[in-house]
């Protein structure tokens, strides 16, 4: 799954809908888990930028997954247990928009 914040400054981008990509489900076959990323500045007089994922899971089973910078070996694992929401930094730059990917780990 790939995201970015390209030219969508302060807003939460949320990943593909595809339903052929491999994803833990619901019962309705709803993807539990919605990642998004948005840029966060250090401070307000800061020219860096904290590169955020937000990933929510919205089912009961704990979730492994993978965020990376799109084409990178950058990457943070993430560990989401049922019916949570969490924010992982996955780096800080001068640069406020960036794309990421997501896999999860079955």
């Amino acid at each position: 799954m790939v995201g970015g914040t390209a030219n969508m400054p302060q807003h939460l981008i949320r990943g593909s809908q595809n339903t052929d990509v491999l994803r833990h489900r619901d019962l309705n076959g709803k993807p539990c888990l919605d990642i998004g990323g948005y840029a966060r500045p250090l401070s307000s007089t800061s020219k860096l930028f904290d590169h955020v994922i937000a990933a929510n899971n919205a089912c009961t089973d704990l979730i492994r997954a993978e965020v990376c910078y799109l084409g990178s070996t950058q990457c943070v694992p993430m560990l989401l247990p049922g019916h949570t929401r969490k924010e992982f930094i996955l780096g800080t730059t001068v640069a406020k928009d960036f794309r990421y990917e997501f896999r999860e780990r079955f």
